[in-house]
């Protein structure tokens, strides 16, 4: 991947497999509501951003995109809200 893609997509993919890495690592104890929201800064941001994860994560057997379009939806997740 370092030799086909810009450091900072590398860097956005590193973030992004830290973060799903750490929701799946605190998958239970979120199921079963006993993780404490504020317990841990990158737990939160994995649980805040788990639904776009998922999204990113899930494309058809048939469906094509292209590597910029790839590149602009994982750009995408981990932009700023408007107004935040």
């Amino acid at each position: 991947m370092p030799a086909v893609v810009t450091p900072e997509h590398m860097a956005r993919a590193q973030q992004f497999k830290q973060l799903w890495s750490r929701y799946q690592q605190s998958r239970d104890l979120i199921s079963v509501g006993a993780y404490v929201a504020g317990g841990d800064r990158d737990t939160d941001l994995a649980i805040a951003l788990q639904p776009q994860l998922v999204t990113y994560l899930r494309q058809g057997l048939n469906d094509k995109i292209s590597m910029g379009e790839s590149e602009a939806h994982l750009q995408s997740i981990f932009a700023p809200a408007p107004g935040g």
